[in-house]
């Protein structure tokens, strides 16, 4: 059994591998603010004689990101490279946690050796951090597509539609779920193995935001007929081209969701009920 911390024992994912049946290891989580410096690294993570660190910790929100950008580099892009530099010097192996989103709108299939082309300053920032910690042997990057939160739109869908209220979802803009219980049991293969370098985790198709809420509906027992299609617009007025979300794999351990079983299991986690 190994020691594993957890930075960003609040987020999402973190809960997910906090709660999971499946970790075979003794799991700490520390808060956002471990990533300063003047944190005591040493006395909460070496001194309890952890062997691995995830790192989960920072801003997620894109257009938070883009308004804050000073902060946004702060958290993160120096914070974890300063964390992980620091860890590795005692031996201690990282997994960052990063997205699809380090390949952009990128139209090619993108595996984890391809040519990274960010359109978002989130998406550069985790791209410059894999750059950073991927000189080491000791690191791990784990990119996944989209993991939906308690607080999705998903969740505001489901409320609406049993208010009798209709909605509005996207036809042309993309998206490729998979659940947090992948995501935890690559946290405790991560820990009980060292295995460096870069993994995906995606689904195996994406489908588009309105399928998405037919999936829903159908899940739920509601009624359909009150989904709405519409096309997302670009600043230009145009709208959107129609983009692939998933990933591709080529490495053995990145992990591919079969969205066709999957689906009802990724919409009753992201939805509250």
């Amino acid at each position: 059994m190994k020691r594993v911390m957890l930075i960003g024992k609040n987020s999402n994912l973190a809960r997910a591998v906090l709660t999971s049946t499946s970790l075979n290891h003794e799991v700490f989580g520390l808060g956002r603010e471990a990533l300063m410096e003047s944190y005591g690294w040493s006395e909460s993570i070496v001194d309890k004689r952890c062997e691995a660190v995830v790192l989960l910790a920072g801003m997620t929100k894109i257009n938070k990101v883009e308004a804050n950008r000073s902060l946004a580099y702060e958290i993160n892009y120096k914070a974890p490279v300063r964390m992980i530099h620091f860890l590795n010097d005692f031996g201690i192996r990282c997994l960052f946690v990063s997205s699809s989103s380090v390949f952009g709108k990128c139209s090619e299939e993108r595996y984890e050796d391809s040519i990274k082309s960010p359109d978002s300053y989130y998406g550069l920032l985790k791209s410059l951090v894999e750059d950073e910690i991927m000189m080491s042997g000791l690191n791990t990057v784990v990119r996944l597509t989209k993991v939906f939160r308690r607080d999705s739109i998903l969740n505001e869908w489901r409320y609406k539609l049993t208010q009798s209220q209709s909605i509005r979802a996207f036809t042309n803009h993309r998206v490729s779920p998979i659940s947090r219980v992948l995501f935890a049991e690559f946290v405790n293969r991560f820990a009980t193995e060292h295995m460096p370098g870069i993994y995906h985790i995606t689904a195996d198709r994406d489908l588009n935001y309105f399928q998405l809420a037919l999936e829903m509906s159908k899940f739920f027992g509601i009624d359909n007929s009150l989904i709405k299609p519409e096309l997302l617009y670009g600043d230009d007025g145009h709208a959107i081209s129609v983009l692939a979300a998933q990933l591709h794999v080529k490495r053995r351990e990145s992990v591919v969701c079969e969205l066709s079983t999957a689906l009802p299991s990724i919409i009753k986690e992201a939805v509250q009920y």
